[in-house]
């Protein structure tokens, strides 16, 4: 199965890492041999600022993979133990967003495409169990009501002096 764009975000972010910190957010501290804990204590001397820096950017990519985001808070609540209530990062409310089908939609649509066959195509590339969680494919209706909604936005925030 092709990797969604999240996945590959994420794997070139942590193919950037150095080992020990890509073993840390994958698989946990404990999982560290005495050697990669001395090197990960080096750099928390050396560079007190860039773990937290790189735990917050793994965070904010785990967190557009909801399988993956799930397994990482799972791990940590069983890392952190009674203290796992206030270490651990809030768990996203709500469905998932489908920004990434919304983008891929309005990419379509600006080519020329009708919603039937917007909806044809993603069905065909992306597979109807990865694009919606109660339906077995995506419609054109579905696909007109997500890029009207995007359209409502506004695209920025205004500012509040």
């Amino acid at each position: 199965m092709p990797k969604s764009r999240e996945e590959r975000e994420l794997e070139t972010f942590l193919c950037a890492l150095p080992g020990f910190r890509r073993k840390e957010f994958e698989h946990g501290m404990s999982s560290f041999t005495q050697a990669e804990m001395d090197e990960w204590l080096k750099q928390e001397r050396e560079n007190p600022n860039t773990g937290p820096a790189d735990r917050h950017e793994y965070e904010r990519l785990a967190r557009r993979i909801p399988a993956l985001w799930r397994e990482y808070r799972k791990r940590l609540r069983k890392e952190y133990g009674p203290f796992a209530p206030i270490m651990l990062p809030p768990n996203p409310e709500g469905r998932p967003r489908r920004d990434a089908i919304a983008e891929e939609a309005q990419r379509l649509k600006k080519s020329g495409l009708s919603y039937a066959k917007i909806a044809m195509r993603l069905n065909q590339e992306r597979g109807p169990s990865r694009l919606l969680l109660s339906q077995e494919t995506i419609t054109g209706e579905q696909i007109r009501g997500l890029l009207k909604y995007r359209r409502r936005q506004p695209k920025t925030s205004p500012d509040k002096t």
